[in-house]
């Protein structure tokens, strides 16, 4: 008999933690992309929630994928519409093929463009192959104030 192990993914930066149906893009609240959380940050500053390697980041800079130790395929979505920005005021401390540890700094907003209430910052953290885990607990609607506190439980 196999004995699942519990793991978590953590919080990728500080401010309001939301469920992901509160999210105003219907490919997040309807959970097209997978399963996960959001985040209304209130820092400039996005890490990564587990160990893994860095799959993908957007020319953009806006969207990151990350394959965890776990297995996990994760996305991380830098605001909303972001893509529109081309990159402008996004800086970038990680590369596709990456190795990385929960807790790694992955992007920085840096432009006082993002001050402007025009840009939607909301940034889901989604889980694409989600269906795979076991005892999956999403929290949700609550105040972050620390990566290293866990959003997202689970077993493998």
């Amino acid at each position: 008999m196999r004995l699942l192990k519990k793991d978590s993914l953590r919080a990728i930066t500080t401010g309001q933690l939301l469920d992901l149906s509160q999210v105003k893009d219907p490919v997040f609240n309807q959970k097209m992309m997978g399963e996960g959380v959001a985040f209304v940050s209130d820092s400039k500053v996005f890490y990564a929630p587990c160990n893994g390697v860095i799959t993908f980041l957007a020319e953009t800079k806006h969207a990151i994928g990350i394959k965890s130790d776990k297995g996990l395929e994760i996305i991380i979505h830098i605001g909303l519409d972001t893509v529109n920005l081309k990159g402008e005021g996004f800086i970038s401390y990680c590369r596709e093929q990456d190795e990385i540890k929960a807790g790694d700094k992955l992007i920085e907003l840096s432009n006082a463009l993002f001050e402007n209430p025009d840009i939607d910052l909301t940034t889901p953290l989604v889980i694409t192959n989600y269906t795979a885990l076991k005892n999956l607990d999403i929290d949700s609607s609550r105040q972050i104030n620390s990566i290293e506190e866990k959003v997202i439980t689970f077993k493998t």
